[in-house]
């Protein structure tokens, strides 16, 4: 992924449960926050697809035992 570009159809991906938060949608200036109870030792991706539709996941969070507040904020049209 480059920097500005656009993603769509993202989602934060909670393992090794596979639950998912879908982000899909935010307008510019968003600010969205998941709070995150991993069942056991997990990790968090983030899910999402670029403009021409491939897709791409990125790791947040390679470990966590704890409750977790996620917070990410769209700066711009393009980032979402």
């Amino acid at each position: 992924m480059r920097a500005g570009e656009t993603l769509r159809e993202v989602k934060v991906k909670i393992e090794p449960n596979g639950k998912s938060h879908n982000l899909s949608g935010p307008a510019p200036g968003d600010r969205r926050r998941i709070f995150v109870r991993p069942v056991s030792e997990s990790s968090i991706d983030i899910e999402c697809k670029n403009a021409s539709g491939k897709p791409h996941v990125e790791l947040v969070v390679g470990y966590v035992r704890e409750r977790l507040l996620l917070e990410m904020r769209s700066a711009n049209s393009s980032l979402w």
